[in-house]
Order: C-alpha cells, then sequence, then structure tokens
C-alpha cells in the first residue's frame, strides 16, 4: 500500500486549499467597509461644458454648475510678420523685456543679427513661466511667422506685461481670466486661477470647459465597478 503517495496527494491539496484561502482573505480586505466596496462615479451632464470624475470621499448627488468665465492663459503676440523663422527680429543693439505675474523682469539682449528662432529659444531657455513659439499664419507656400508668447499657467496672477521692445515685431500683451462660476443653490460666485477643481465638490475632480453655460454633475455608486469587485470575490472562493 503506497500511503506516501496518499500523504503527498494530501499535502498537496492542503497547499492549494491554503493558497485559496490566502487569496480569499486578500479580496475580502477590499470589501471590509462601505467605502471600499461601493465605487463612485460621477458624469456630466454635457462634457462640453465641463468633465468630472469622481475619488476618495466622493457622495451620491447632484451639483448643478453655472460657468461665467472659463480660465485662461496670457499672451503676447506681435503684430508684424516675418516670412521666416531665420529672418531677423531687430535692426541692431537691444533688448526685449518682459515679466510674467509678479515675477523677475527678463532679458534677451538682441542683435541686428538676432533671428526669430534665435529669440524664441532664449526665451523658453528662460524658464520664467512662459513659452515662445514661431506660429506660420501664412497659407500653402505663402508663409508668414509671427511671435506668440503663452503664460504656462491661466488666470490674471500670471499676466505677461512686455516691459520693454526693441524688436521690429511690436509686440503686445493680453490679459489672461480666472475662472468664475457658482453652484446653484448658492448666491456666492466663486474665481480662481485654474479650470481644474479638486475642493468644490467633496471627491470629485471637475474641469471647466466653456464660458457662459451650465452643467449638471452626478455622483451615483458605479454598479460596473462594484461588480467586478464582488466578482473578483467568487473567483477567489
Amino acid at each position: 500500500m503506497n500511503t506516501k503517495g496518499k500523504g503527498q496527494t494530501r499535502l498537496g491539496s492542503l497547499v492549494t486549499v491554503e493558497s485559496k484561502l490566502l487569496a480569499l482573505r486578500a479580496t475580502l480586505r477590499g470589501l471590509r467597509t462601505p467605502g471600499e466596496t461601493l465605487v463612485k462615479t460621477a458624469c456630466s451632464s454635457n462634457e462640453k461644458v465641463l468633465s468630472a470624475a469622481a475619488g476618495t470621499g466622493a457622495v451620491d448627488g447632484e451639483t448643478t454648475l453655472t460657468i461665467d468665465q472659463v480660465a485662461s492663459a496670457s499672451r503676447a503676440t506681435a503684430g508684424a510678420d516675418l516670412f521666416s523663422t531665420t529672418d531677423t527680429v531687430a535692426l541692431g543693439p537691444g533688448t526685449f523685456e518682459f515679466r510674467v505675474g509678479e515675477g523677475e523682469p527678463q532679458v534677451i539682449e538682441l542683435t541686428s543679427l538676432t533671428t526669430l528662432s534665435q529669440l524664441v529659444r532664449a526665451i523658453n531657455t528662460l524658464g520664467a513661466g512662459a513659452t515662445a513659439v514661431s506660429v506660420n499664419i501664412g497659407t500653402g507656400e505663402s508663409r508668414s511667422y509671427r511671435l506668440e508668447i503663452v503664460a504656462n499657467e491661466t488666470g490674471s496672477a500670471s499676466n505677461l506685461t512686455v516691459i520693454n521692445d526693441d524688436t521690429k515685431l511690436d509686440v503686445s500683451a493680453s490679459a489672461g481670466t480666472d475662472a468664475r462660476f457658482a453652484i446653484a443653490g448658492s448666491l456666492d460666485t466663486i474665481e480662481g486661477a485654474s479650470n481644474l477643481l479638486l475642493d468644490v465638490i467633496p471627491g470629485v475632480t471637475v474641469i471647466l470647459k466653456e464660458s457662459g453655460s451650465s452643467a449638471k454633475v452626478t455622483v451615483a455608486n458605479d454598479s460596473n465597478a462594484i461588480e467586478a469587485k464582488v466578482q473578483v470575490f467568487v473567483d477567489a472562493f
């Protein structure tokens, strides 16, 4: 009688059972509380107006946001265009000087040989909180390049100011705007530098997209995610 073989079979079975019990216990850890079991989802009634995503701490409910104005970034744009990015931007020695928000003045030294591409590169090398590009606004083979500088952050606190412009580009700045919106049921208007809202609705991240519009955010149980968690438990069992 082969008792050794039977013992090994029983041992193997015990190991298999133990492995399943360990997997089951690990699965149960994720189902200990309603907060861990009931996954939430957030949806917008109009994705063109705003988007929403639920996270930790989200609770069931509906919230309507009316967006008066979305946040935008300040821009500085040249009034004069060039035929090529290798065309020079200045007639002689001078500077191009600008500031982002209340930051330190940023100075670019110019010569009669400074090209548009060199000016763009010099601005971006500063790491001042703004990005410069040369935009081709021409059509077909008729190319025309224009300098544009955009603040890296939205909102009025990052407004660009052109302090001195010795180029022949005639650069002028336009202000950025702060986001401005209201929540239904409240008389207060909320303002902020960003379109990304992290604390307006508990546990929900909202991104504002369109001015002069309203949309409803609905938070509810995510049935698909809950079903998936239960299925993991069943599979482990």
